[in-house]
């Protein structure tokens, strides 16, 4: 029942019902308020309240993190999280989500969005000059009866998200990163200010001159705004950085009592073994949660789609229901930790062993140069799609040209707000479109049961850690410093990635992950060849070896309704999966749920 708004502006009841109705359906006890010319609407957990009258022409809906609504403010106030007032609405560096202010005495709707712009906000402008807006885009297709987008249903099946303002639907928006805009309802125009994003006119430091107390602080403020003390909260554990450092972090703030870590996957894989032992040093209970076919079950899938649009992380999703049954009050995870452990760096246009070549020898100060910049600026040409027929694809071809315009508004957009260094240039780029779009959204997809909190995408820790040059953070060299000055006794432990303790030197680590590369493409191309008779390597966590019987994926077929599915090349793919013709199962399982989203959105 995930938290979310949505409202209508310049309109009356008769026009705006239907939004209302769409919005709600999913869930129970949401919050309606009628006001002169529209409405607000919203959800939220429990006790808590997205919606407030501030006074009698002043009124305000927010969406975010947990923390955003235990400062709602009950009249006009300084909350910490944004201020409201007469003169309008300014969120503070500590607000994490959306805000909406109406004031019917200004005349004016306010929308705001925190830095990251994780937590989406639709909007669309009738051509009477109506605002609607909502937190899920298929409520606002529906009622204005929108058309698909090509260009965005292209880019979502190319990269798992859209770029700039692009949905899947026409005339449809996507509220940006830090971005404010304000709608006049007397003359029913919107105003779109400058976006605040925290690497906006941000210096480099000097690498040899990092204040690792100044961070080790900045997140430390982080947990203590993300986290009610009284409260047990839940932690997404992997045997990787971020999430060990997050929980050094919430065992200081919170004590090992009130964190309970989660794990999924193939429970006997060597990173889960890595999790569990790391918990049960310090203390704290993990649970550790096998895949199985009822996560790709139509009706479980179409059920989270509803909450969250998306079923790209139903293992995400159980674990929600799994905590907040067990009295858990929020989720938390390590998501754009990244930033901070240098791996939106340059180095992300690679990949495989080339990128752990590049990586080791930027590491021992080799100079390596690649065009990173312009394989992000300028992909190739995108490919038809395996699962596309070739009339769906024809349309959609033409249309992609447009999605290299979209991806070029991101870049222009992040040049005129000062980013004039070329490694930050491409980290605030890597980490707002893939980093807030899909990586963040398996976080967003435990909002089906629960609150959640990300104190990574923290304003004043993400400008820190973007200030950090990726020589002196690339691959984890940063968190590695935090964590032997602060949580040593973590160390002790190898990672998920790598083959060594993670107190070793950080190129030893690397050239572990090398071997570790080398083994599991050789497992992969065995299991392969023996038609599954030598079982893939069990380093990872995934485990993804019970869909080989091909049922869950026939499911998802037997149930997809749209006529762009080439059903003989998915049927095919199928056969390939249970005769072992096809070794990577990921890459299976990612493109299943990438067409069951699409087929969802678009019904």
């Amino acid at each position: 029942m995930m938290p979310g708004i949505c409202g209508a502006l310049g309109a009356d009841k008769e026009e705006y019902s239907g939004l209302w109705r769409e919005f709600s359906q999913p869930w129970a006890d949401c919050k309606f308020m009628s006001i002169t010319g529209g409405f607000l609407g919203s959800h939220a957990f429990g006790a808590a309240s997205a919606i407030r009258t501030l006074n009698e022409s002043c009124h305000l809906v927010v969406d975010g993190e947990a923390s955003i609504y235990s400062s709602v403010p009950t009249q006009e106030n300084d909350t910490g999280l944004f201020r409201t007032s007469s003169e309008g609405l300014h969120l503070t560096e500590a607000c994490k989500g959306n805000v909406v202010q109406v004031d019917l005495r200004s005349r004016i709707c306010h929308f705001e969005a925190e830095q990251t712009g994780t937590f989406p906000l639709y909007y669309t402008l009738t051509a009477s000059g109506q605002l609607l807006f909502s937190s899920r885009l298929r409520p606002l297709a529906r009622v204005i009866n929108a058309s698909p987008d090509l260009v965005g249903i292209s880019e979502f099946l190319t990269k798992r998200y859209t770029f700039h303002r692009r949905t899947q639907y026409q005339n449809i928006f996507r509220l940006l990163p830090g971005q404010a805009v304000d709608y006049h309802l007397d003359s029913r125009q919107l105003t779109v200010r400058k976006p605040r994003i925290p690497w906006a006119r941000n210096k480099v430091s000097d690498p040899n001159r990092i204040d690792c107390e100044a961070l080790w602080d900045g997140l430390r403020s982080a947990v203590r705004r993300c986290f009610d003390s009284e409260k047990r909260h839940a932690l997404m554990m992997s045997g990787g950085w971020d999430s060990r450092l997050l929980l050094c972090a919430m065992l200081e703030q919170l004590g090992n009592e009130k964190v309970v870590a989660y794990s999924w996957g193939d429970a006997h894989s060597r990173e889960l073994q890595v999790a569990k032992k790391i918990c049960q040093s310090v203390g704290v209970e993990c649970i550790v949660e096998p895949l199985a076919d009822t996560l790709y079950e139509p009706g479980f899938l179409e059920k989270t789609f509803n909450r969250v649009e998306n079923v790209l992380f139903p293992q995400w999703h159980r674990a929600s229901e799994q905590l907040s049954g067990i009295g858990v009050r929020s989720m938390s995870a390590g998501v754009y930790g990244e930033v901070l452990g240098g791996r939106y760096g340059p180095a992300i246009a690679l990949a495989g062993m080339r990128k752990a070549i590049v990586v080791g020898a930027k590491l021992i100060g080799i100079p390596v140069l690649f065009n990173s910049f312009e394989r992000l600026r300028f992909p190739d040409e995108a490919k038809k799609r395996w699962f596309l027929t070739k009339a769906a694809w024809a349309g959609m071809h033409d249309a992609t040209r447009e999605m290299y315009n979209d991806i070029e508004s991101v870049w222009r957009d992040l040049e005129q707000l000062g980013i004039e260094n070329r490694e930050q240039l491409i980290e605030a780029f890597v980490a707002l479109t893939g980093g807030s779009r899909l990586i963040n959204q398996q976080i967003l997809s435990c909002r089906t049961d629960l609150d959640v909190a990300l104190p990574f995408i923290d304003f004043d820790l993400l400008k820190l850690a973007s200030q950090i040059p990726q020589s002196a953070k690339i691959h984890n060299s940063m968190s590695r410093k935090l964590l032997q000055r602060y949580g040593a006794p973590l160390l002790q432990f190898e990672t998920g990635a790598t083959l060594v303790p993670a107190s070793m030197p950080i190129f030893f680590q690397e050239a572990s992950r090398v071997i570790r590369l080398l083994g599991d493409n050789v497992s992969e191309k065995l299991n392969k060849s023996t038609k599954g008779s030598i079982r893939s390597s069990r380093l990872g966590f995934w485990g993804l070896d019970f869909l080989r019987n091909g049922r869950a994926l026939r499911k998802i077929l037997d149930d997809l309704r749209s006529d762009i599915w080439d059903r003989d090349a998915i049927e095919q793919s199928i056969k390939d999966v249970t005769e072992h013709k096809e070794a990577n199962m990921l890459w299976i399982h990612n493109d299943f749920l990438t067409i069951y989203t699409t087929d969802l959105m678009l019904r």
